[in-house]
């Protein structure tokens, strides 16, 4: 199984109930054939343009994880589903956690200490 994320925007004309609604539908959609990891709710927000009239929508994040044969079925789903205006799903790449899990790199540690050696010398000559 692989992991994913998916986005997806609601309805602004849904209902509180009929939002947490939509959301276990997915979420249990997703659990019928993967593992649920995370669910992020942000609410309703400002869309950056129009999306079939609407200027708001419920936005929604899942990090699951998936098996690969099943995403096309999950897309087919999402786009039949009347209650979404608009999904994305990415899959995470393993090779990015472990590189962000990573204390810095030596190119930032030597740019930390290039700037703290700037600020020690711009003390000193104010002096």
């Amino acid at each position: 199984m692989n992991n994913y994320e998916l986005g997806v925007i609601l309805r602004p004309t849904l209902s509180e109930e009929e939002v947490n609604s939509a959301v276990e539908k997915l979420k249990n959609f997703i659990e019928e054939r993967g593992e649920v990891v995370k669910v992020d709710l942000w609410g309703r927000r400002k869309l950056a343009y129009p999306i079939q009239k609407y200027q708001e929508g419920y936005y929604v994040f899942f990090n699951f994880k998936f098996p690969p044969s099943e995403v096309a079925e999950l897309k087919r789903w999402m786009g039949l589903n009347e209650e979404v205006i608009r999904h994305l799903l990415v899959k995470e790449d393993e090779k990015e956690e472990t590189s962000v899990s990573s204390s810095s790199s030596p190119e930032e540690e030597i740019s930390e200490e290039a700037v703290s050696e700037d600020a020690a010398g711009d003390v000193s000559s104010q002096s």
